[in-house]
């Protein structure tokens, strides 16, 4: 799941090396939106595991509220890197910060993997 996060990102940040070749564009589109499509199921599961049944409601709501966050969010940052560094490098700077970010969410990750490992219950009773 994170390698597929990890790669949709390198998608987006490699764009401005495609030269505005429309082709490379798409096929780079295309393979993001599967990507995307194979992601985001996973974590809804990954969420439904996690938590207990009486608390899936307000991890999906959770969840929904960080998307919407980040897509107002990305545009005036990625505006402000272009109009300070230059339109390219936005993508490589804001590219290279999501990938940062993925070094914590693989540790936390990690942590509720060996969390559930041990036979504990999930935050929530995921046994509920």
């Amino acid at each position: 799941m994170l390698s597929g996060t990890v790669l949709s990102i390198l998608l987006i940040a490699m764009t401005p090396l495609l030269g505005g070749i429309f082709a490379f564009l798409l096929l780079f589109q295309v393979v993001r939106g599967w990507l995307e499509g194979v992601i985001q199921p996973l974590v809804l599961s990954v969420q439904a595991r996690t938590v207990g049944r009486h608390q899936q409601g307000a991890v999906v709501g959770l969840r929904q509220t960080g998307q919407r966050l980040t897509s107002i969010m990305i545009p005036p940052i990625m505006g402000s890197i272009a109009d300070r560094w230059g339109v390219s490098e936005s993508f490589f700077i804001l590219g290279a910060l999501m990938l940062l970010l993925c070094g914590p969410l693989a540790l936390i990750v990690r942590h509720i993997g060996r969390f559930r490992s041990t036979g504990e219950r999930a935050v929530g009773g995921a046994t509920d």
